[in-house]
């Protein structure tokens, strides 16, 4: 037999493995690592049975084979599981087919499982290297020669590597390279393959519509989305069909211009197409549309579409609930106002514009709360403006910040009511309410409520107070004494012979008369601050003197008596030809500091009964309980 075909023989049978492998590799994908690896160890060993059952004669009396390359490349593609099936098929097979050359086959034939091995735990990537591949080819080649240098004495070396070692060598590095070089393919296809498949489950799995066109529309591939969105029942459907086999040509002329845009300017486009589908409905899509291209040549379009009909119907609604809301805040009669926690303006309608107008010089309605507060201060009488205004102004501005109800007074008797409610991160919302109505109308119920007050507390006669607002002063004025421990005078005048009077002139006159008396005594008060006269009774007249000693009292109450003397009103019936008075004067400590002002008012009343009974027109104080002194 010739040699060439042994060898030719080996070295298809390692093809036909390999082959063998990948094609019966492609439909084990679905099962385990080790499994699949432990297959891979078996086809080798049935590629080591069959070149060691066809051997190749170099010299006569030495047969080889590719056995090494079976082992090496098991075990460096597949590891230990794979590795294990060719080594045992090879030492069994070569005890049994025996003679001198075993001890030289079984090293050899572990040198080269080891060589795999070794690659197999160096090798990082899913796919080696070139430079690992040639290692191992060089390996393998070594391994499966480097026995006969240990069984040979040195002198045949020479002849040994020129005959057999060398030839065989190359031998077993082409067959292991090529051998290795399939393996790698196949293992670039199949991680293709993978990553393919990872793609198109992807793809398949988009909700949106996902495909490509070639230069004239047509559709390369497609996602089951797309043929849902286009009726179609699968994707394969679509392949070599146009838009315009699923829209009108209205329709698909639009859906054509921009991609005719992307294949002329070779740039992305994103872009929202309106249309209507095959029910009549109108559909809106968000599209991203890209070129792609092969070695610079354009080749078509990939499309991505997003039906975004629900959310334009949801903006749709939004914008009308915008307008509308913003058509009712711009139409309240209050102002409103949405300001950062630092006071600055966020948000206002108009009617906030016009209560708060932007400063002189402004050119702008923008503003902040400083605004607001400079302009209450100007408009607030009762404020007192110091120094330091700027402090005034900082103290309220985040008073009125704070969540409440404020009080804005502004320029031109206007008053403006805040209501202030947190706003979360945004900062607060003010509602501004122009109450200078309902403020003019307490205003003017306060004024009324006084008059009231006034005319149930003042005599019609007189216009002094009456015996209810005497009482009530005297109640007030007697409270302030002791809390501050100071005195407190109070005098009782009576028109002498009054009954006289009236029995001569008529009550007509006696009313007159009254009248001028107690102008009399009012206007003789005045210099006396916070003094005060009262119609006690009939034509009997009381005095009130805050901070007045028992002297000081004395005093004015002969002042009151002249005051009534010198008004020169005849009277015929007075043994002193005029009207007079007589008074009484007490106070509260000259009495002890009694705290009743029944007690004040009875020693007040003993000083003028002991006036009408010194003659009258003249005054009396009591200065004691039990005992009287002349005052006049």
């Amino acid at each position: 037999m010739n040699p060439l075909n042994d060898l030719l023989s080996n070295l298809a049978i390692v093809a036909i493995a390999i082959s063998a492998w990948t094609f019966t590799h492609r439909r084990l994908i679905g099962l385990s690592g080790n499994l699949q690896n432990l297959i891979f160890g078996v086809s080798m060993a049935v590629g080591t049975f069959a070149v060691m059952h066809m051997p190749f004669q170099f010299i006569p009396g030495v047969k080889l084979d590719a056995r090494y390359t079976f082992l090496a490349v098991s075990a460096f593609f597949g590891g230990p599981v794979a590795a294990l099936p060719p080594l045992l098929t090879a030492i069994v097979l070569r005890v049994w087919i025996g003679g001198v050359g075993v001890s030289v086959a079984i090293p050899n034939i572990v040198a080269a499982s080891l060589v795999g091995l070794i690659g197999y735990r160096l090798n990082r990537s899913a796919v080696p290297r070139i430079r690992l591949l040639v290692l191992l080819s060089c390996s393998v080649a070594v391994a499966g020669t480097l026995g006969f240098y240990v069984v040979l004495p040195i002198e045949r070396w020479w002849h040994l590597t020129g005959t057999i070692t060398l030839p065989f060598a190359l031998i077993l590095f082409a067959s292991t390279w090529l051998a290795s070089i399939a393996m790698v393919e196949e293992l670039k296809r199949q991680a293709v393959t993978s990553e393919n498949l990872i793609y198109r489950a992807v793809i398949d799995a988009l909700p949106d519509c996902l495909n490509a066109k070639d230069i004239d529309g047509r559709f390369l591939t497609a996602n089951p989305a797309t043929a849902r969105a286009l009726g179609a029942d699968d994707p394969a459907d679509l392949i070599g069909r146009t838009d315009a086999d699923f829209f009108d040509e209205a329709t698909a002329g639009a859906f054509r211009v921009p991609e005719l845009d992307v294949m002329r300017t070779r740039a992305p486009l994103i872009i929202e197409q309106k249309f209507a589908r095959k029910d009549g409905h109108t559909a809106w899509h968000a599209s991203l549309k890209a070129p792609f291209t092969m070695n610079g040549q354009m080749l078509g379009i990939v499309t991505h579409n997003r039906d975004v009909t629900e959310q334009k119907r949801l903006e749709e609604e939004l914008g009308l609930v915008q307008r509308r809301l913003s058509g009712a805040v711009e139409s309240m009669a209050d102002g409103l106002a949405l300001f950062d926690r630092q006071g600055l303006l966020v948000f206002r309608n108009e009617r906030f514009v016009r209560m708060f107008p932007p400063a002189p010089g402004s050119v702008n309605t923008e503003t902040c709360i400083t605004h607001i507060v400079r302009m209450s201060l100007h408009g607030d009488e009762a404020a007192e403006v110091g120094e330091d205004v700027d402090l005034q102004i900082k103290t309220r501005a985040a008073d009125l910040l704070t969540p409440g109800n404020h009080d804005l007074s502004l320029p031109g008797e206007c008053w403006i009511e805040a209501r202030t409610r947190d706003a979360g991160e945004d900062g607060v919302m003010i509602v501004f309410s122009d109450v200078s109505d309902r403020k003019q109308q307490e205003a003017k119920l306060q004024r009324l409520n006084r008059q009231l007050a006034d005319l149930a507390n003042t005599d019609r006669l007189t216009s002094l107070f009456n015996r209810r607002g005497f009482d009530l002063a005297l109640e007030t004025a007697m409270t302030n004494a002791h809390a501050a421990n100071t005195d407190l005078g109070l005098i009782l005048v009576d028109i002498d012979h009054f009954k006289a009077f009236n029995d001569t002139y008529g009550h007509l006159a006696g009313d007159d008369c009254l009248r001028r008396v107690a102008a009399a005594i009012a206007e003789t008060l005045e210099p006396f601050g916070g003094s005060l006269a009262a119609r006690y009774g009939g034509e009997e007249i009381a005095s009130i003197l805050p901070l007045a000693s028992i002297e000081e009292t004395a005093s004015v109450a002969r002042l009151l008596c002249a005051a009534v003397r010198n008004l020169g009103i005849a009277h015929s019936a007075s043994e002193k030809g005029v009207v007079t008075a007589s008074a009484g004067a007490a106070s509260l400590k000259s009495l002890g500091g009694l705290r009743r002002k029944d007690d004040l008012v009875a020693a007040a009343d003993s000083g003028l009964y002991a006036a009408k009974s010194a003659g009258r027109d003249t005054a009396r104080t009591v200065v004691s309980q039990g005992r009287d002194e002349a005052a006049a």
